[in-house]
């Protein structure tokens, strides 16, 4: 399977709903998943479970992805250029992204998310996720 075909295949098991097949088969085990930005998904995910919450939180947000296109750099790279599209306030958002996907051993390694319109992702996602109350965040229980 090429660079390519498997982050192909990762979207093809998130939209039919067999996640489990994407940790089993395409994540590596040390896979860190980066997201920028100030909002609560922001930040480096680490390791197959934290990634997968972070996909999870992002498919109940309700982004429509669109317009994708994907490609390979000379070192192996998966590039992928695409518009999400979000309601923010009855408004429709774009949400201009590149992504890219760094494989190794054959499974995605190495995740970064690079946001055309920071700010934008930035409202939409805080409108879109709740924090837990600050005393259930902060207790060590």
């Amino acid at each position: 399977m090429g660079n390519v075909d498997i982050i192909l295949t990762m979207y093809r098991y998130f939209e039919s709903g067999d996640v489990p097949r994407i940790q089993s088969e395409l994540m590596h085990p040390d896979i860190v998943w980066r997201v920028p930005g100030h909002h609560p998904l922001a930040g480096a995910h680490h390791g197959p479970d934290q990634v997968l919450g972070f996909l999870g939180q992002m498919a109940q947000i309700g982004i429509q992805f669109t317009d994708m296109h994907f490609g390979e750099l000379d070192d192996g790279t998966v590039v992928e250029k695409h518009l999400g599209i979000a309601k923010l306030a009855g408004e429709q958002v774009e949400l201009p992204a590149a992504v890219t996907y760094g494989i190794r051993d054959g499974r995605i390694a190495d995740v970064r998310v690079n946001s055309g319109d920071q700010h934008a992702l930035d409202r939409f996602v805080w409108s879109s996720v709740s924090l837990k109350p600050v005393t259930e965040r902060l207790s060590t229980d």
